[in-house]
């Protein structure tokens, strides 16, 4: 009886061994995964702290950068302005030196002269259409405007100028007032006659014609613009 007993207690106690025994695998197990787990989440706090970082060093690199292109933008601008401004100048006084020399004032100058009355204007950049054949224009960002033009007239006898080498389809200059398009007047530089255009140069009256103060013509639907710097317009000889 007594060797029975014992073998029981011995028994009960080897079953509470292996049970502690096995809460402290599982305890050592949840504690190795749990520190997997947070190494795993701090190395993801890591990548996405540098992330983060990397943004808003782009973020503001960018800005930089905007702050840069605003500047060039606006000195870009400023250097246009006084090209602008130099080129009317520039025709300006070629005018000036063409209308000096007697043999060359031929009557497609625009000078004050009182005695002449109505027939001239006194700015010496602008001529008569009527007194002009043939146009050149020229200094263009856009070569493929630069060339001689000649007169003629539409079959409503409206006066217009094509490119010599392209022919009467081909690339015009042109006045239009510009009622019909809700548009200020202006003479036009376009691909063809009544065509999109590409350079303009305002100007209220169809029978005076600009050289200069020419810019880009730059209206969605109504125009193909142009390069860079705009064309200068004198009369060919």
């Amino acid at each position: 009886m007594s060797g029975g007993k014992q073998v029981s207690f011995t028994t009960e106690g080897h079953d509470g061994q292996q049970h502690h025994a096995d809460l402290l695998f599982l305890e050592q197990r949840f504690h190795e995964a749990c520190m997997i787990a947070l190494q795993s989440i701090e190395g993801r706090q890591a990548a996405i702290d540098v992330r983060l970082q990397s943004v808003v060093k782009q973020r503001e690199d960018l800005h930089l950068d905007r702050e840069e292109l605003d500047r060039e933008a606006e000195t870009l601008d400023l250097q246009q302005r006084d090209l602008d401004e130099k080129l009317a100048s520039l025709a300006s006084q070629r005018a000036t030196v063409a209308s000096a020399k007697p043999k060359q004032c031929r009557d497609w100058f625009c000078c004050a002269k009182p005695d002449r009355g109505s027939e001239f204007v006194q700015d010496q950049t602008i001529a008569r259409v009527d007194a002009v054949s043939t146009l050149k224009v020229y200094g263009a960002g856009s070569e493929d405007v630069n060339g001689s033009y000649i007169k003629t007239q539409d079959c409503n006898g409206d006066t217009y100028f094509f490119k010599t080498d392209e022919g009467p389809s081909g690339k015009a200059l042109y006045f239009s007032d510009g009622q019909k398009y809700g548009m200020p007047a202006a003479w036009y530089l376009a691909d063809n006659y009544r065509g999109l255009g590409i350079y303009q140069c305002l100007h209220e009256q169809e029978e005076t014609l600009p050289f200069a103060g020419w810019e880009i013509f730059d209206v969605e639907d109504f125009s193909n613009p142009g390069y860079y710097p705009p064309p200068l317009v004198e009369v060919e000889s």
